[in-house]
């Protein structure tokens, strides 16, 4: 998380209260990927703005960390990354990446699928929350091989895998 000063110190109409104007930019934990050909899990939630607070006090920044990535061996999902947060605003934390067969989940941005059993048809990728991030792509049975599908990203969804993406 970053937190910059923008403007100068001044005093409102009575002067009273001593101000800062703060710029934020506030990234939730990317989501954990996940096993035996798994989706990509989702990037943190991306949140911007800017905020007139009083400088005698203290405020709480949370940071989020990451999902943690799936054990291999087996069909696992990573887990979901948590959520950042600062002066009440929340940027979620990513979506996981799925195994074989399985969804991926929401989140900041959606974490990919897992390799679909169908040759035609991509898994069914996690949604990124609006206005924070975006979904991810749907993983997809080749006839030769098999490919999860990525997470999504802060400035663009995920791809789907098509048959010609897998050899």
């Amino acid at each position: 998380m970053n937190v910059k000063t923008l403007s100068t110190s001044r005093y409102n109409t009575r002067n009273a209260f001593l101000f800062k104007t703060i710029e934020y930019l506030i990234v939730g934990g990317g989501g954990g990927g996940g096993s035996y050909s798994g989706g990509g899990g989702g990037a943190g939630g991306y949140v911007t703005g800017s905020v007139n607070l009083p400088t005698s006090s203290s405020y709480l920044i949370i940071i989020g960390s990451g999902g943690a990535g799936a054990v291999a061996g087996g069909s696992n999902s990573g887990s979901n990354g948590t959520t950042s947060s600062f002066n009440n605003t929340f940027a979620l934390g990513g979506g996981y990446g799925s195994s074989y067969n399985q969804a991926g989940g929401n989140g900041g941005s959606g974490g990919g699928s897992g390799y679909w059993q169908s040759q035609v048809t991509p898994g069914t990728a996690g949604t990124g929350s609006a206005g924070q991030g975006n979904n991810g792509g749907g993983g997809l049975n080749a006839a030769t091989n098999a490919a999860g599908g990525g997470g999504g990203g802060a400035g663009a969804s995920a791809q789907n895998v098509t048959n010609g993406d897998v050899s």
